[in-house]
Order: structure tokens, then sequence, then C-alpha cells
């Protein structure tokens, strides 16, 4: 696992309002001319939309995994500024490839960030995305490494799927006892 010298950040989904990518353009756009920074758009972004910089790297819609999954691993960051999410399995594959995370606290995201492996900010703040961006981009290598290494070992302690499987086994049996319970 290794630190980029000029950090890989990378956004995967479409242009829509929930995504937060409104919020994350503008911050983008605020950076632009201040930071050495690499950042990838994965997913259909319109033209109209894009920012124009060397800077910043359009895929638009890939449908290979496999290319999807090495643009994660060649990654520092995965930001995922939404406003409405469950678990996103976005962050799941980004923290498997070893990226820290940038990500709006909504639905079960605390489950999969918090400080230790990443930047946990209020959906639609941009002043806090903008502060947690640049820290990304300005931060020790030995913290964003060890951010990066949290996200493999979180991944392994909390969400591989045997392990999934069985909580949810322990928490279906632990809802009928009850339920016998109360009618017996």
């Amino acid at each position: 696992m290794h630190v980029n010298d000029v950090r890989k950040i990378v956004f995967i989904g479409r242009y829509e309002r929930n995504k937060g990518i409104e919020e994350l353009t503008s911050v983008l756009n605020m950076l632009m001319d201040s930071y050495t920074f690499e950042f990838h758009f994965i997913g259909p972004i319109p033209d109209n939309k894009k920012i124009s910089s060397d800077k910043i790297i359009y895929h638009g819609l890939i449908k290979e995994e496999e290319n999807i999954k090495q643009i994660l691993l060649d990654a520092d960051v995965l930001v995922a500024p939404s406003y409405s999410e469950g678990m996103p399995t976005v962050i799941l594959e980004a923290m498997a490839s070893g990226c820290a995370i940038i990500a709006t606290d909504v639905g079960a995201v605390s489950e999969e960030v918090d400080i230790s492996n990443g930047w946990l900010i209020e959906a639609g703040d941009i002043s806090s995305l903008h502060k947690v961006v640049i820290e990304a981009i300005e931060c020790a290598n030995e913290t964003l490494l060890a951010k990066k290494l949290q996200s493999l070992e979180r991944i392994k302690e909390k969400f591989l799927w045997d392990d999934v499987v069985k909580q949810t086994l322990i928490q279906i049996s632990g809802c009928i006892d009850n339920k016998e319970k109360k009618v017996g």
C-alpha cells in the first residue's frame, strides 16, 4: 500500500442533486489554483457541468468492473458527499481497495467511516467539505497511509460476507427467541 505524492481523489456516481456533486464541484473550483491534486470522476457527468482542468479526469460511465477497481486501487481518497444513502456499496468497495474516505454522515455511513479511516461531515456543508478535501490533500503521508490501512482493516473486521451473514442470523435468531418468549 502506498500514498501518491500528488493526491489522487475519486468520485463515483451520477450527476444528480442527491449525490452532493454540486457542492463537490464548487469545492474543486475553489481549490484549483491553490492546491496540487488529481481528481477522477467515474460516472456520466454532463459536458456543461465538467470543470476544464488538467487536474480533473472524467472517465464517464465505466461498465468494466476491473477498470473501476484499478482506479480505486490507484486512488488515495474516495469522496461521497451524498445527501442521503443507505449503506453505500461504493464506500465499501473503496475501503476494500485501500482508500481513505470523505463522506457525509447520512444513513449507515458512520458504520463505514470515522476519523480512523477518513473524514465524516454533515451533508450539504460546503465549508466542511472544502476543509476536509484540503486536509486530505495536505495531510502527512503517514497519516493518510494509516487511514487507508484502517479502511482495509474495517472491511476485514465488519464487512466480510461470511461475518455479515453470521451476524444477521444471530439477530434473526434473537428476534425469534424474543417472540417465542412473549407468545409462550
